[in-house]
């Protein structure tokens, strides 16, 4: 019920910031529009207006992951998946909220600061579910892996155009060479997060903004094709980006995350016999069992999730290699159960 609970709140969160960022489009919180600012900042790797149409695939997303995470309540992977990333969720929509109102009032200071801890948090939320991963839920990772990667190119943009703001010369050097290496710094820094969160998508609404960024450097609404080199740079990145979410996906064993430990144990659990053992206990659904940790604590054995040290029957100390749920009926209660694959250190 507790996890529900937190599922449905997060859902609240959602909508207020879906409002405000409403108000923001529609030019009410100070009476400019998020477009009106940010042709007043126009910069030569801003994305042509189609671009931002990807937030509708962002917060469609958004809303279906947070229906399910309150509809599969009684799946283990959404239940630990609403544990582990309620906080971070929250404090997103928090910061999604107050870029809205500081870039509202034209803060690109303030907002710079929002928007890469914004981007920090979706990068930690993707981390998260990185731990959580069996293999076979694509949901929460392609919706925050498409979140988080949007919003590192947004951040860029975001930065220059706070330079525009400012009007920085940049040190004598021309306008598209500094494009040109901002786009291609933009690729490396997102090769090293993707070593990290090693999330397919990430990649892939990075690149769909190299791509507007091409369409405005070539459009007659933009800068008419006045900078080729700076747009064949923006065609490149794409490609890079795009050929980096197709290897990560490849190197995930053809998933959007890699599909785990768990994965690999079951295809060699026949073969290493005695290094393995398994671990069942169940709980009503008002219950809990309490398994304890190699740390001297315990947990709630619905609160165990995949990598977690514990103390198998004989007191070893173990990590967890697999849970595994089922719903039974015992004498007319309905019973679920977990079994633990535990992998001996």
């Amino acid at each position: 019920m507790e996890t529900r609970k937190k599922a449905w709140i997060n859902l609240l969160f959602l909508a207020v910031t879906l409002l405000i960022n409403a108000l923001g489009a529609l030019g009410v919180i100070n009476g400019l529009s998020q477009k009106e600012i940010s042709d007043m900042f126009v910069t030569l790797i801003t994305p042509s207006p189609s671009t931002f149409s990807i937030w509708s695939v962002i917060y469609s997303l958004l809303i279906i992951a947070l229906v399910v995470m309150i509809l599969k309540k009684d799946d283990l992977y959404y239940t630990n998946a609403v544990r582990q990333i309620t906080l971070f969720f929250r404090i997103s929509c928090i910061l999604n909220a107050a870029w809205i109102v500081a870039f509202s009032f034209v803060q690109m200071e303030l907002s710079v600061l929002l928007i890469f801890g914004f981007v920090i948090v979706l990068s930690l939320i993707c981390r998260k579910l990185l731990k959580l991963n069996g293999g076979k839920h694509w949901l929460l990772p392609l919706t925050f892996g498409v979140y988080a990667g949007w919003l590192f190119i947004a951040s860029v943009v975001n930065t220059a155009a706070m330079l525009v703001k400012w009007n920085w010369d940049g040190f004598g050097i021309a306008d598209d060479i500094w494009a040109i290496l901002t786009l291609a710094v933009a690729v490396l820094l997102v090769l090293a997060v993707l070593l990290k969160i090693r999330n397919a998508a990430f990649p892939l609404p990075i690149a769909w903004a190299y791509f507007g960024i091409y369409q405005f450097l070539s459009a007659p609404e933009g800068f008419k094709g006045e900078f080729v080199l700076l747009q064949t740079a923006a065609l490149v990145g794409m490609a890079v980006l795009i050929g980096a979410a197709a290897i990560q996906f490849y190197r995930n064993r053809w998933s959007l995350i890699p599909k785990g430990e768990n994965e690999e144990m079951k295809k060699n659990q026949k073969e290493e016999k005695g290094n393995m053992n398994c671990m069942e206990d169940y709980f009503d659904l008002q219950g809990d069992v309490l398994i304890p940790m190699n740390d001297g604590t315990v947990k709630a054995i619905s609160e165990i999730c995949i990598g977690d040290s514990v103390q198998d029957k004989d007191g070893n100390v173990c990590k967890v290699a697999e849970v595994l749920t089922e719903s039974r009926e015992i004498e007319k209660r309905k019973v679920k159960f977990y079994n633990l694959v535990l992998e001996k250190r």
